[in-house]
This record gives structure tokens, C-alpha cells and sequence, in this order.
């Protein structure tokens, strides 16, 4: 298990059956064996005083064109998920869509959703309309088609060997809908984006148990003037191994919230010089616009192609982060560019290099403030950068150099991932606690000489 790499989503209530009309689906025993007939059930709704619900009673594969039109959960109940290949149907939000929801209130929960190969959707794998309600996606895999109707992973976690078929764009798409949840769930292998969250949807909340990975493009995509929160306290949000410019890019102007909380953000790679970020954060509002505080806190940006954190175009919006480590990326740590008038603040973050790439600094670009506190900026050992420049201010407050003695930095999956292990850390962080950034610290006699790095 990634204890530290992997959205909450608490309760994501469950419907009674006593509560709803419930039709069931499977090859045998069950009222229908396709979901398209279960679905036309419900078209007209039967009951509006009841609850929608389909089960999927068995963990077979669905090659189907599907299209919700109403309040619905559809959800496997048995032993294994079953598996949805999602096909092109005739009704789509947009041409080329696989799985549509068009209306309604809808619960996608304990499926696998994947390309079919009899009708491969060419743009997205799932699409709802302008028209929805709440959207959940619970404990949910979406991803390639491994050519046999079945999933090209379950877990996201390492890429995989094969050409496997993927949808034309984005896993998922949610336009417009009320507000979208998503918790548990996996997003892997897509020609574009693992998540769209460009549309006016009022909210987006992503939580514990969530990955994001091996997409072309980016792993999430925040770009609209939309609440947007990843709230994974317990088991972090991973955004794995992307291919395009960055693997979580913020951008569209921000009246409302924008946070993290407990996200990893690994090895994004990109095919353009320069680019593969690990997060960029841009385009949030005019000077003066009273924009709110963007916050990121307990989150580890590490191996990526390029910068770790680019903060670009922001205006006068301050922008936060707390318990973060970057290390490891092959451009600056940080990089705060041209046209950025807000405070960009670190506290009880570490900020390391990779000892070889380009530009190993924390850089401050233009006439903005950039203030670290109680963190690293580490010019020693193998993670070393060159420190600081740029023609901005840089205020620095109780930063120390040291190299941190980072007990595992290669294996996402193990428990001391990015853990500190250099006596100097120790009470570097605020009220004197101790400095490990976006993982622990932990005392240097707990840990063998073999074991660090």
C-alpha cells in the first residue's frame, strides 16, 4: 500500500434497497442481461419518489453503448467488478463518446470501464452533459483496453508492456454537472487527460485512494474557474507518469477555492524540451481581483522532466504551500515566472535538486515575492541544488542547507518514501517540530546506513 502516495469521501451513501426501485443485471438470474435494457427500465422513470438503482450482479464484460438519461446508480455487487467496454453509441454529449450521462443525478460505482474494441469511443471514455446533477465515481478503474476486453491495469501503479487501446481523449469529462466526487478510484492510460475539470461545474472534490496515471497528456486537468479540492488525508492522491507538459495543471481565473491536500505528483515526462512539469499553477486573476489564497500542503513532486512546481500569470493571489518536499526534478525545484505581483510562500517544505539537471535552483523569476520559512533549500549532498536567483525578492526564514539524508526516494510504493533521516532537521520545522517536508521524519538511530537513498 503507498502510504503516502495515495482521496475524503467519507460516506459515499449507499442506497437502500428498500429505498429504491432496484433492477438487476447478469448473464443469468438476473432481470436483464444488458445494461442498455435495465436502463431503458428506467426511461420514463417508473417512480420519482424512488431511487434509481442497477446492479450488476456478476463480474462480466458489458460491450454496450450506454447512455443515462436520469437519476441513476449503477454499481457491481458481486465478488469481482464488472467490466463496461464502453462503446461509441448514437447518443453522445459530444461526437465520439463512449459512456454518456445526460441528465440526472448519477453514482458510478465498483466498475471497470474500458474502450470497446467493437466501437472505440474517439473522444472521451466518459462524458456527461450540461444538464447533470451530482456526479460520483466510487472505487472505479478506468482505463485502456488491454485487447482482450479487459482492463490494462487495475492499480495505475507501473506502466505497461503492450499497445493497448485507448479511448481517443480523456478518461473522464464531466461537463458542467452540479458537482463532481470521486474517491478510491483509478484513471490510467488515455490518448489526452486522465480527468477534465474545464467546465462551470461548481465543484470538484477528489479523495482518498485516487491515481492518475501513464495519460498522454496531463493527469489532471484544473483549468476553469471552478472550486477544485483534493482532500486525501489518509491515503494521498498519486499523479503518475504522465506524458504531456505537466501531471496537475491549475489554470482559468479562481474566485473560489483551490486546495490540496495529500497529493504526490511523480515522473512526469514530456516529448517537448522543457516541459514535464510536475505541477504548474497559472492564470488566476487580475491585480486587484480579490482572488482567494490558492493551498497545497503534504504533497511530494519528485522525478519529473522538467520543473517541479512552475507559478506562472497568478496576478496578486497568494499562493501556499505547506509540509511539501520537491526534489529529484531535472529543472528548478520551484520557478515563479513572469507577471506573478502575489506572495508565493513555502512553509515547512524542502526543496532539493537532483545534483545533474538544468537550472537546480529555486528560482524567482519577476518582481513578485517569493517568502520560505522554516524549510530547506538544500545545497548539499545528492538531491543538491545551486540555491537561489532570479531578479525577484526571495525572503528566507529559518532555512537551513543540509542534505536530508532522504531514506527512499525510488520505490512509491514503500513506506519511507521521501522520509528525512538528517540530524539537522530536526526541530527545523515551525514550533520547533521536526522537518520532513511532504513525508516524515524519523530519528537517524531507526535507520540503517544501507537504507538511506
Amino acid at each position: 500500500m503507498l502510504k503516502k502516495c495515495f482521496v475524503g469521501l467519507a460516506a459515499v451513501a449507499l442506497v437502500s434497497p428498500a429505498l429504491a426501485q432496484t433492477k438487476t443485471v447478469g448473464a443469468t438470474g438476473a432481470d436483464f442481461t444488458t445494461i442498455s435494457a435495465a436502463l431503458a427500465f428506467f426511461s420514463p422513470e417508473p417512480d420519482a419518489g424512488l431511487a434509481n438503482v442497477i446492479q450488476i450482479i456478476d463480474s462480466g464484460v458489458y460491450d454496450e453503448a450506454i447512455s443515462i438519461t436520469g437519476d441513476m446508480t449503477l454499481e457491481g455487487t458481486g465478488s469481482s467488478r464488472p467490466t463496461i467496454a464502453a462503446q461509441m453509441g448514437p447518443t453522445q454529449v459530444d461526437s465520439g463518446d463512449g459512456l454518456c450521462i445526460t441528465a440526472g443525478n448519477v453514482t458510478l460505482r465498483n466498475l471497470i470501464i474500458i474502450p470497446s474494441l467493437t466501437n472505440t469511443p474517439t473522444d472521451d471514455l466518459v462524458r456527461s452533459a450540461s444538464t447533470c446533477g451530482d456526479i460520483v465515481v466510487d472505487n472505479c478503474v478506468l482505463t485502456a483496453n488491454d485487447g482482450s476486453n479487459a482492463a490494462a491495469t487495475l492499480d495505475g501503479l507501473a506502466d505497461v508492456t503492450g499497445t493497448p487501446t485507448l479511448v481517443g481523449d480523456d478518461l473522464i469529462f464531466p461537463q458542467s454537472s452540479t458537482s463532481v466526487t470521486i474517491v478510491d478510484s483509478v484513471f490510467a492510460y488515455a490518448s489526452g487527460d486522465g480527468i477534465v475539470c474545464s467546465s462551470s461545474t461548481p465543484s470538484y472534490f477528489i479523495n482518498d485512494g485516487c491515481v492518475f496515471s501513464y495519460c498522454g497528456r496531463l493527469g489532471i486537468q484544473a483549468s476553469a474557474d471552478q472550486r477544485f479540492v483534493i482532500n486525501a488525508p489518509t491515503n494521498r492522491v498519486l499523479v503518475l507518469g504522465n506524458k504531456g507538459f505537466a501531471g496537475l495543471w491549475f489554470a482559468g481565473d479562481q474566485a473560489v477555492e483551490r486546495s490540496v491536500n495529500g497529493c504526490n505528483v511523480l515522473n512526469t515526462t514530456s516529448a517537448t524540451a522543457g516541459q514535464g512539469w510536475g505541477m504548474e499553477v497559472q492564470n488566476r486573476g487580475t491585480v486587484g481581483g480579490g482572488f482567494p489564497a490558492a493551498t497545497f500542503s503534504n504533497m511530494i513532486i519528485a522525478g519529473n522532466s522538467a520543473q517541479g512546481v512552475i507559478i506562472g500569470s497568478v496576478g496578486d493571489t497568494d499562493t501556499t504551500f505547506t509540509n511539501v518536499t520537491i526534489a529529484d526534478n531535472l529543472g528548478a525545484a520551484v520557478e515563479v515566472a513572469t507577471t506573478v505581483v502575489g506572495n508565493v510562500t513555502f512553509n515547512d517544505s524542502i526543496l532539493a535538486g537532483n545534483g545533474t539537471g538544468t537550472d537546480q535552483t529555486v528560482n524567482n523569476v519577476d518582481t513578485g515575492v517569493l517568502n520560505i520559512n522554516n524549510s530547506a533549500i538544500v545545497t548539499a549532498g545528492p538531491f543538491a541544488l545551486t540555491g537561489t536567483a532570479g531578479t525577484g525578492t526571495i525572503n528566507q526564514t529559518n532555512v537551513i542547507n543540509g542534505d536530508p539524508e532522504f531514506v527512499e526516494t525510488a520505490n512509491i510504493s514503500s513506506v519511507s518514501f521521501y522520509d528525512v533521516n538528517a540530524l539537522s532537521y530536526a526541530g527545523a520545522a515551525s514550533a520547533s517540530s521536526n522537518l520532513g517536508g511532504g513525508a516524515d521524519y524519523v530519528n537517524a538511530a531507526d535507520v540503517a546506513p544501507w537504507q538511506m537513498y
